[in-house]
């Protein structure tokens, strides 16, 4: 009997840990939008990030309002080596209504890996955030320097790339003398923050957006095996506890 006992504990405590070793830590599952361009996010999927510090005399959205990235579509081009990632953005009021509709199935981000000069974003940005392809990161991040240096004379152009993951971009607009950072993680910028350049080292920000959930902190998505493996943890435990009662 203690041999049976002692198998039915590891039988519960296997059901209990098994479900997580099925469960994703990122945001939608890749698509693949070339044969060597790949994007951490998906065609249909949805991103919602909120303000979260504004200094709204500088042009910012108010604390409370929302931006909407919805992925239309990713098209591979030039027979893979460059991608095309449209989408519909959407600004939204804090009180959530719509403010603007900025792309509607439009092109958002096109990129060719093989030159940086064959990159373009959709329009001059400076309020939300965007995505990243899974690999080629250090060609997308040149790509991204290159664009807001000769497109929009960013100054002090910087970015950080982390076993092959693009982890951040900064740059700062001479006009303004703002600094923008912005933040990835899972190949999706989950954080903007804008300051003045001798202020961001002090903590002090003008602007902040965050991808909405745990301060953009990736939620755990519970599949199928999830609930399946859970299911046969508890079947374990009540059969343990009628063990018990007899």
């Amino acid at each position: 009997m203690k041999a049976k006992k002692f198998l039915m504990t590891l039988f519960v405590i296997a059901s209990l840990m098994v479900p997580f070793s099925f469960i994703s830590f990122s945001y939608g599952n890749p698509h693949p939008s070339a044969e060597d361009i790949e994007w951490g996010v998906k065609e249909g999927k949805k991103y919602t990030w909120v303000v979260k510090v504004s200094n709204e005399s500088l042009g910012f959205p108010p604390v409370g309002a929302k931006f909407e990235i919805k992925i239309t579509s990713i098209r591979s081009m030039l027979s893979g080596d460059a991608t095309e990632l449209n989408a519909t953005i959407t600004r939204y009021t804090s009180a959530g209504e719509v403010a603007e509709v900025r792309l509607n199935n439009e092109r958002f981000i096109y990129f060719e890996h093989i030159q940086k000069k064959n990159f373009s974003f959709y329009a001059p940005f400076y309020d939300h955030c965007f995505f990243a392809p899974k690999n080629y990161a250090t060609n997308f991040a040149d790509g991204i320097r290159y664009y807001f240096d000769h497109t929009y004379n960013f100054g002090s152009m910087g970015s950080m790339v982390y076993y092959g993951k693009l982890t951040s971009v900064h740059g700062e607009d001479p006009s303004s003398d703002l600094l923008y950072m912005w933040e990835f993680s899972n190949y999706i910028g989950h954080k903007l923050i804008v300051s003045y350049s001798g202020e961001y080292s002090d903590g002090i920000y003008q602007y902040v957006l965050e991808l909405q959930g745990s301060g953009g902190v990736p939620a755990i998505s519970y599949g199928n095996f999830f609930l399946i493996f859970t299911g046969l943890a508890i079947l374990s435990l009540i059969y343990i506890h009628k063990k018990r009662v007899k």
